[in-house]
């Protein structure tokens, strides 16, 4: 898909170095790598987990480096700049300085938030992702602590066994 983009768009090199393009190898590989047997207990998928997401990180901000480094691409290092200057407050850049002082990069004020629940689309929103989240934890919770309980003919409980 991005690799067409890139094609497509006569190769532009800020699109080959973006961080997208980084993550999509780490990602099937990570996932690739993943063996079909869970280990046991939910602290040590827990622990397993946390470990994949930051090897991922990791490799994907290194292959994104060699590839701006190789590639000799520094177009976006002014979102990186904005982005800590915004949350750190100390925006000495004069880059950064313009986009601070435009009103579209400016914190969300609390008229925001009560427009936004007087129309019912922040609680909808909270309430829908609240359910979302907790459904992804129960079902993986149910999955890890259904791998410590494995019955005697070797199935899982709560899983279909013909």
């Amino acid at each position: 898909g991005m690799v067409s983009v890139w094609y497509l768009h006569v190769l532009p090199a800020h699109v080959i170095t973006s961080l997208i393009v980084s993550l999509v190898p780490t990602a099937i590989l990570s996932l690739q790598s993943q063996s079909d047997v869970l280990p046991a207990g939910v602290a040590k998928n827990i622990g397993l987990s946390a470990a994949r997401i930051l090897i991922a990180v990791l490799i994907t901000v290194c292959l994104n480096t060699i590839l701006k480094v190789a590639m000799d691409q520094t177009a976006d290092d002014h979102i990186f700049k904005f982005l800590i200057n915004k949350l750190a407050k100390d925006s000495t850049d004069f880059e950064t300085q313009l986009y601070l002082c435009n009103e579209a990069f400016k914190w969300l004020d609390y008229n925001t938030y009560t427009r936004l629940s007087a129309h019912l689309a922040l609680p909808t929103y909270s309430l829908f992702t609240l359910v979302c989240l907790s459904s992804y934890a129960a079902v993986l919770l149910t999955r890890w602590k259904g791998v410590e309980q494995v019955t005697s003919n070797g199935a899982i409980p709560g899983m279909y066994v013909r």
